[in-house]
């Protein structure tokens, strides 16, 4: 009897060993979303990167980065280098889920997610994370970490979607000109058109909008020069790209 209970209390103190949970958290854990564009359009691809505060030496973790499936559709994830572990897209739920497991700290981006902007779509949408628990690297502990579960921050991010489209026209004379039909343009910004040899810029124009563009913009260059090809530029009032990719301008 006496022998069957040391067992006991010996599995006892083995299982209590290998389950180390806490949830005191340095306050200055900071596990944030960061996108690589403020503002997109319906169509292009959009990457967010997770980051862990790198004082916090994060050794894996649970992680939920939810988003508007009706605005957005989740391509692809990619966890830091030397980490296993899977992403579980959850659209019924709104979220992917992934939880990265390494043997050393974590660097950052901890993943780095890809997603889709959504056809006919636009307005801000949002980012937010739910961490369930961070793995943090305490070297006296059994496993090598421990499990924290409170007391950390989470930060999100925006993404504006602006539904608008360019086309450019041109014409040459005595003078090139670009004329660019903007729809659904945003409130303020500046459109500029730049021309090439081969890859060196020869010749630009812009225009400071305020309001919406509602009739054509023209852009005027010189001529004679020799243009291999043309771009349209949009940028916001704070100086961020509207469009991932300018679009291209056929010169002939």
């Amino acid at each position: 009897m006496r022998k069957l209970f040391s067992c006991f209390l010996i599995l006892v103190i083995m299982l209590s060993v290998f389950v180390v949970e806490t949830n005191a958290a340095d306050e200055n854990i900071v596990v944030s979303v960061e996108c690589d564009f403020t503002s997109s359009k319906p169509g292009d691809m959009v990457t967010l990167k997770v980051n862990v505060s790198e004082s916090a030496k994060c050794v894996g973790g649970t992680f939920n980065l939810v988003y508007d499936t009706d605005k957005l559709e989740f391509v692809s994830g990619v966890l830091a280098n030397g980490c296993t572990g899977l992403f579980n897209s959850q659209t019924d739920q709104s979220r992917v889920r992934f939880n990265p497991t390494s043997i050393n700290v974590i660097s950052n981006p901890v993943a780095t997610l890809t997603f889709k902007v959504k056809e006919n779509v636009s307005g801000t949408t949002g980012f937010a994370l739910d961490v369930e628990v961070l793995n943090i690297e305490n070297l006296s502990a059994p496993l090598g970490f421990d499990r924290i579960t409170t007391g950390y921050t989470t930060k999100g991010a925006e993404l504006k979607i602006v539904s608008f489209a360019t086309k450019t026209e041109v014409e040459i004379g005595n003078e090139m000109v670009f004329t660019t039909v903007v729809t659904d343009c945003p409130d303020s910004g500046v459109i500029y058109a730049a021309c090439y040899n081969d890859k060196t810029l020869v010749a630009c124009d812009y225009k400071v909008f305020n309001s919406p563009i509602t009739e054509p913009v023209t852009f005027t260059m010189p001529v004679p020069i020799t243009y291999t090809g043309g771009k349209i530029f949009i940028w916001d009032a704070d100086g961020k790209p509207l469009l991932e990719k300018p679009e291209d301008v056929e010169i002939q």
